[in-house]
């Protein structure tokens, strides 16, 4: 398995359970390790895509 791979099971994992901060870190070792611009093009719109969802709206939070 490609070093690609497991960053990218990994953060399709994280992504799963909300943890978007963390995946879009591992996103971006992922687009550190692709070998190519297909595999660039995916780690691209994961960082985007966790980027945009890990943004705190303002709200409050319930304890």
């Amino acid at each position: 398995m490609s070093n690609f791979r497991k960053h990218y099971d990994t953060a399709l994992m994280l992504e799963q359970k909300g943890f978007f901060r963390r995946a879009t870190t591992v996103w971006r070792q992922a687009l550190r390790a692709a070998c190519g611009e297909d595999e660039e093009n995916v780690a691209f719109s994961g960082i985007r895509r966790c980027s945009s969802n890990a943004r705190y709206n303002g709200g409050t939070e319930t304890l």
